[in-house]
């Protein structure tokens, strides 16, 4: 199942429960905008990831609420020029550079941090990442800055396990608290079955 695929089932699954989504999506951009984009980060994107970009949508937002029960979900992917200017955050914020363009691992201050790409900043400060190097997504907590959880394998397998969760966020916000150490335990009982599919 491709990513627009996977996006249509979790918004049916949604609306077959009588539950209204609010769903937008730009359309996909050319591989050379991505190359540009790569050539200033001076790394590669993964290889899903900028898949994402170029067959599927340059970005998009999702938001559901089920009122009575309580529940509610909502998904996030910056267009990429969004992306770009959460990248120049991250360096001079981050890294400890005071500009974005051909900034050097060897003179980074957290070479750790070096290949991520914050993709999602959360209302607390935290921000949900791709490392580019390692290809996984990642949780960087504002508060414990080193304190890094894995949240998945890949983008790929992100995007499917939450789109296969029509979106659900955890109760308390905080995705650490639902990941075992290889990446989010996706048979918690802190998602709701109902909203879940495949």
């Amino acid at each position: 199942m491709n990513s627009n695929q996977l996006l249509q089932h979790a918004i049916a699954h949604l609306e077959s429960l009588g539950i209204e989504v609010e769903f937008t999506q730009a359309a996909a951009i050319e591989l050379a905008e991505i190359k540009a984009f790569e050539a200033e980060l001076g790394f590669r994107l993964p290889a899903d990831l900028a898949e994402f970009y170029t067959s599927c949508s340059n970005g998009f937002t999702m938001a559901w609420e089920d009122t009575p029960q309580g529940v509610w979900g909502n998904a996030y992917l910056p267009e990429l020029q969004e992306l770009r200017l959460l990248r120049q955050r991250w360096c001079t914020d981050q890294l400890g550079f005071t500009h974005y363009h051909q900034v050097s691992f060897e003179q980074c201050n957290a070479p750790n941090l070096y290949h991520w790409l914050p993709l999602i900043e959360e209302e607390n400060g935290d921000q949900i990442c791709v490392d580019c190097q390692h290809q996984t997504v990642t949780y960087w907590s504002h508060e414990s800055g080193d304190d890094l959880v894995t949240l998945e394998a890949s983008f790929t397998i992100w995007l499917d396990q939450r789109a296969r969760h029509c979106f659900q966020i955890p109760p308390d916000l905080y995705w650490p608290s639902i990941a075992n150490g290889r990446g989010v335990d996706w048979s918690s009982d802190e998602f709701d079955s109902k909203y879940v599919w495949g």
